[in-house]
């Protein structure tokens, strides 16, 4: 699960485990409700992340890139821009690190 950062509406994201990696492949709008009952919110990630070419970004606003909140461990959508990022679950601000490799990506509690 992720939130986007313009809207702050929920959506998930299809990660699947290609060899060693994780690899988001597909994003699609849901609500917390049916992400809850599917189990969405309750996934969470451990190692590397790869962007898939069919990854579609935000289903809210098209970003395609994505930030892990370092207060909260959520994700949300990211322009891929900015040097500064502002968390939509918790607001939480902060300057950006780049990394591929990820601890502990919590997929629920929106």
């Amino acid at each position: 699960m992720a939130v986007c950062q313009r809207s702050k509406k929920p959506f998930a994201i299809r990660a699947e485990k290609i060899q060693k990696d994780w690899h988001f492949t597909w994003a699609f709008s849901i609500d917390e409700k049916r992400a809850k009952r599917e189990g969405y919110d309750s996934t969470t990630i451990k190692g590397n992340i790869v962007l898939d070419n069919e990854y579609p970004g935000c289903p809210h606003c098209k970003n395609s890139y994505f930030v892990v909140c370092g207060n909260c461990n959520k994700i949300g959508c990211y322009n891929g821009k900015d040097s500064t990022y502002k968390c939509p679950e918790c607001d939480n601000k902060g300057e950006l690190t780049y990394t591929d490799e990820f601890d502990n990506i919590k997929g629920g509690g929106f």
